[in-house]
């Protein structure tokens, strides 16, 4: 059972930056990491991505992880 998209965005009060983001898909995990090697060693199955990073790295990590959810948490 997990959470959808919608409405963790919500929560967090973000701005999705994905035009086509389906807000209705399921996460069932969070991931938090700034370090992308650790990102690259997991199995991340409806996972969501937490990430200080706002660059094409963190994408292109996310990517390869089949991870579909990224949040930037900018400050």
């Amino acid at each position: 059972m997990g959470m959808q998209v919608g409405n963790i965005a919500e929560l967090l009060k973000v701005k999705v930056l994905t035009p086509k983001l389906d807000l209705s898909s399921e996460v069932n995990h969070a991931f938090a990491s700034d370090l992308m090697s650790d990102v690259l060693t997991g199995d991340y199955h409806k996972t969501m991505l937490i990430t200080g990073f706002s660059n094409l790295q963190s994408i292109r990590t996310a990517e390869m992880s089949d991870i579909r959810e990224v949040v930037s948490i900018i400050v």
